[in-house]
């Protein structure tokens, strides 16, 4: 389900949502978000619900701030196995600090970067209980490929590398993810590199 329309879901904390979609029109949906919740400062004190919609309203819609909040509240999600970025710029200002955020999920399993340029990419998400990393039609450069991969120690629960349709920037790169996968005995599917 896109995030923009399971805003509310996810500052409810529904614990139905197992798969959640990041688009850029999700961030857009995001900087209009208003809350018709109206929490006071003592309903906030007794849940950490109200206390989130209370952040959330007193931040700027769609600003640094509230997306760290929002990042915070997508990480609390206990059923939330799958997270799929598509398109997204990885180094937009106001996902700085949501990356690391999510990173305190204990729920997500499965990672899929679609459609993105990751040459750049400042910030990984570093779930404890990933299992599967997919990109699908990216850009990746070498460089970024070792810093989300935890510079050759994976987390422990990696199983799965899968590239469909991705662009390497360094050609040597593709015999450095063999040889990355070989030594962390991951499971590598590569197509189309």
């Amino acid at each position: 389900m896109e995030l923009g329309s399971c805003i509310c879901r996810v500052i409810h904390r529904d614990n139905t949502l197992t798969n959640i979609i990041i688009r850029p029109s999700c961030l857009t949906a995001c900087s209009d978000y208003g809350s018709d919740d109206d929490v006071d400062s003592d309903d906030a004190e007794e849940n950490s619900i109200n206390r989130n919609i209370s952040y959330l309203n007193e931040d700027v819609s769609g600003s640094r701030d509230w997306f760290t909040t929002l990042g915070v509240t997508i990480a609390r999600l206990t059923n939330l196995t799958q997270l799929t970025f598509d398109g997204l710029d990885t180094n937009a200002r106001e996902l700085e600090r949501f990356w690391g955020m999510i990173s305190a999920s204990s729920s997500i399993t499965t990672l899929n970067y679609i459609n993105m340029d990751l040459e750049s990419y400042e910030e990984r998400v570093d779930a404890p209980n990933l299992r599967n990393i997919v990109f699908l039609r990216c850009t990746i450069s070498k460089h970024i490929l070792d810093y989300l991969l935890h510079d050759d120690e994976p987390p422990s629960s990696l199983t799965t590398l899968r590239f469909n349709e991705c662009r390497i920037k360094n050609t040597n790169a593709t015999g450095e993810i063999i040889d990355f996968a070989y030594n962390a005995t991951l499971d590598i599917m590569p197509t189309h590199i």
